[in-house]
């Protein structure tokens, strides 16, 4: 979808993004599966296009038709984050309340996203111009832009690729495995998402912090990746505390809960600085369509990771049935 965008208009995709999510999340209201694998593709293709398109229309404004200065991309990535928190927070909060308060149930978060999908669409159109990409590239694009990650001169490009992917991939198989890791506590998961939400908002604002006192993008990505990994290193010997002793289960489920949260303070500062450096590193006529080569291996890390996991949990059902 990166390639559309940067072909055909990252306004115009952007526009898509919205519409084509909220029909993804309508599609949740149907009991038919094939209703539903729709959804979930159309909820795929709008990922890609939030996490490459949005953020390649805003450099381009930017950088190309503003000219403002390339440092304000760092304050501007972590004021995103940050705000981006709060109305997760306050979309948790809502979630929560709607799903088990008033007992709507697990549907009603994607029904009221609806309309938020589509006062961004039209916000959208009527608000943004397109961007003005002039590309000698147009019959072969897909391969130049895969080209331009491999060049020797542009080995940062590819660098870059690998470590979104590694970190990215992580943070994905982290969504998927938080809450049965945390259903010994039986929390409110509106509530935990909030939390999660607050984290990385701590994690942006202590990015511009340090940011403010001239630390580079590069230094607070490598801390984000240390203090990430200093909390799967934690949250992983929680979990293998409950294995080896159930009876205090809840104890050490608390103690990955926490990890947690210091793994979405690493995110609050991973995502500003990878942003500002894809925006120093990536070439502008390829921006969207790159951000979404790095997507691939990602998804693939990702897709393993849990497939090894549900093979794990498997054998040692088995293992113990015997």
């Amino acid at each position: 979808v990166g390639i559309l965008a940067d072909k055909f208009g990252r306004r115009r995709l952007c526009i898509a993004y919205s519409f084509l999510y909220a029909i993804s999340c309508l599609t949740k209201a149907s009991p038919v599966f094939s209703v539903l694998m729709i959804g979930r593709i159309l909820g795929g293709i709008c990922t890609s296009i939030f996490f490459s398109t949005f953020e390649a229309w805003y450099v381009h404004q930017h950088s190309q038709k503003f000219h403002f200065p390339h440092q304000w991309i760092n304050l501007t990535l972590a004021k995103a984050t940050f705000y981006n928190g709060v109305l997760a927070i306050f979309a948790g909060v809502v979630s929560n309340i709607a799903a088990e308060w008033a007992q709507f149930g697990p549907l009603s978060p994607f029904m009221i996203a609806v309309p938020c999908f589509l006062i961004s669409a039209f916000v959208t159109m009527y608000m943004w111009e397109e961007n003005d990409i002039k590309s000698t590239y147009a019959l072969n694009y897909s391969c130049a832009s895969l080209e331009a990650i491999f060049r020797t001169r542009s080995s940062s490009v590819l660098c870059l690729g690998i470590i979104q992917s590694l970190f990215e991939s992580v943070m994905y198989t982290f969504v998927f495995l938080w809450t049965p890791a945390l259903e010994p506590l039986r929390p409110p998961l509106g509530i935990v998402f909030s939390c999660f939400m607050l984290c990385i908002m701590i994690g942006s604002s202590i990015y511009s912090f340090l940011l403010a006192r001239n630390c580079l993008a590069e230094h607070l990505l490598r801390m984000s990746f240390f203090l990430a990994l200093v909390a799967i290193i934690l949250s992983a010997g929680a979990m293998k505390m409950v294995s080896l002793y159930p009876q205090d289960t809840g104890k050490y489920t608390l103690v990955a809960f926490f990890a947690f949260l210091l793994y979405e303070v690493a995110v609050g500062m991973y995502f500003p600085a990878i942003g500002y450096l894809r925006s120093q590193i990536i070439p502008e006529q390829f921006r969207a369509s790159i951000a979404n080569w790095y997507r691939i291996p990602m998804n693939m890390f990702t897709c393993l990771s849990l497939l090894w996991f549900k093979n794990s949990v498997h054998s040692d059902k088995e293992f113990s049935f015997n």
